[in-house]
């Protein structure tokens, strides 16, 4: 899978079926069009591209979280598009104002047809496109216009309506990961680097990852959360989580642990259960399945440990009942 930028990369010359969004969350219904982008290419002889834009448009016209905020990082949703059969990603560069301004006719022409080389474009038929946000019907005519194909495909539909990026930020703001999950196809996770903490989660007995998160990132709310850790570093785990093989149950607690002292600044830190070593410097990722509670300040220490020592047992029984290998 090649990654192209614009503007700078120069694509080599061949025709190529596209497909335009943020695809922010690669939820099911974005899973669905790239599926279709990669059959449909091969049926036809065509280069698969998935043409999408950094930073996101939400980044860039949405001021309150969670709009603002993404479920997926650049380097998340490169690693999540991996297991389908795309030639190419090609990454626009939104933070240009003329792109930003740039009409669906415009685009279609000048980036699509002329820059990349696209002789047909396909997309969900609830999909907008442009600074006039035209819709599927104009955006066929607009092709048909340039002499492309354009193929539609139902809007993915979930509980409650359409499967949008929007519905899945506040699902996961509000720590509703069950439902959140539901509308990816998988668990909502987090991919970043593991750091070194001030090691409190050694001094109380349950060792943990302290992950490097990305302002950009969209959290859950704070409290303890059971899932799942998997990267290189950490090796081979017993889970079969969709999509991430290999992967070991883990607690994760995100929050200020104000039982250790007051004032401290927010942390992701993932207890890696049955696992041991040093995974400093390495990127791992970490699946959160389910809220378990809130964070909360216990009277001692010798409370808090035993709080954990809960959390990890329900944590072993939700990861095994939901992921273990048999």
């Amino acid at each position: 899978m090649r990654v192209l930028r614009w503007p700078g990369d120069k694509p080599e010359q061949a025709p190529r079926l596209a497909a335009v969004g943020a695809f922010d969350g690669l939820h099911r219904g974005h899973q669905r069009v790239a599926a279709e982008l990669c059959g449909r290419a091969r049926q036809h002889g065509l280069q698969s591209c998935l043409v999408t834009f950094e930073p996101t448009p939400t980044q860039v016209f949405s001021k309150e979280p969670p709009y603002n905020l993404r479920l997926t990082t650049e380097a998340e949703r490169l690693r999540l598009l991996e297991v389908f059969c795309l030639h190419e990603v090609c990454i626009l560069d939104f933070s240009r104002p003329e792109l930003r301004a740039t009409k669906a006719a415009d685009f279609v022409r000048d980036v699509l047809h002329d820059w990349l080389g696209a002789k047909a474009i396909c997309g969900a038929s609830d999909h907008r496109m442009g600074s006039d946000h035209a819709g599927w019907d104009e955006l066929a005519e607009i092709a048909h216009g340039l002499g492309m194909e354009a193929i539609v495909l139902p809007a993915e539909l979930g509980p409650g309506g359409v499967v949008s990026s929007t519905k899945i930020r506040e699902l996961v703001w509000e720590g509703r990961m069950e439902e959140a999950a539901g509308l990816l196809g998988r668990d909502y996770t987090v991919l970043a680097e593991v750091e070194a903490g001030q090691q409190v989660g050694r001094e109380l007995g349950f060792p943990t990852a302290n992950l490097a998160v990305p302002a950009e990132k969209l959290l859950p709310p704070e409290g303890v959360y059971a899932g799942w850790a998997q990267g290189e570093a950490l090796g081979h785990g017993p889970l079969e989580a969709p999509g991430f093989e290999g992967a070991w149950p883990a607690a994760t607690n995100i929050g200020r642990c104000p039982t250790i002292g007051e004032n401290r600044e927010r942390t992701f830190e993932a207890h890696v259960l049955d696992w041991a070593g040093d995974a400093y410097g390495a990127e791992i990722t970490v699946g959160l399945m389910r809220r378990l509670r809130g964070e909360e300040c216990f009277p001692s220490q010798k409370a808090l440990v035993r709080q954990i020592a809960d959390d990890v047992a329900a944590v072993r029984e939700l990861a095994a009942g939901a992921y273990a290998r048999i």
